[in-house]
């Protein structure tokens, strides 16, 4: 398996090159990572049970916050490879919103739209790490990584922002590693 990326998805993120037991470097980091989503949650919420902003996300519909290339070019952008269906801007749509519509929000769409810009960040500098070490395998651990649908998420996302390239894998027991 090496060498990989390893990205510890904690308070924030970790990118380190992993070559073997004994030799691994950090690349990089970034301060949104995990503990954004939870703080973010916390504070729109109420509740300090991130597992339950989680899995509310998952139910919500991030296209009544996020704006996509679609709401931007009317569909998608070919010249550059962008669906429609791709965010462009996390939040997007809500510049133009008047209160009401505001107030009138689903928790749920709140808490998909704030995940999502949490992991694409994460997952577009896993990619690029990824790319600059020209490694093409990625590795994942951190808290809540065990959720079947977040596993989803981020691997449907790598793989558009990897082309295919690069693939991400989970640890069976990651939420104790880091």
């Amino acid at each position: 398996m090496y060498p990989y990326i390893l990205v510890n998805l904690r308070s924030g993120a970790n990118f380190i090159r992993v070559d073997s037991k004994t030799e691994f470097k950090r690349c990089i980091g970034t301060s949104i990572g995990a503990g954004t989503f939870v703080g973010i949650s916390k504070l729109l919420f109420k509740t300090s049970d991130p597992t339950k902003a989680l899995m509310a996300g998952l139910k919500g519909d991030s296209r009544n916050i996020d704006m996509s290339v679609g709401d931007i070019y009317g569909t998608s952008y070919d010249k550059i490879g962008l669906p429609a269906e791709v965010i462009a801007s996390s939040f997007g749509k809500i510049k133009d919103y008047t209160k009401e519509e505001i107030q009138a929000l689903k928790k749920e769409d709140i808490s998909i739209s704030l995940l999502n810009m949490v992991l694409f960040n994460t997952l577009t500098i896993a990619n690029l790490v990824a790319q600059i070490e020209k490694i093409n395998n990625v590795v994942v651990i951190g808290h809540h990584l065990k959720v079947l649908e977040l596993e989803q998420l981020l691997e449907m996302g790598f793989s558009f922002l990897s082309q295919g390239k690069s693939k991400i894998f989970f640890l069976k027991h990651s939420s104790y590693l880091g």
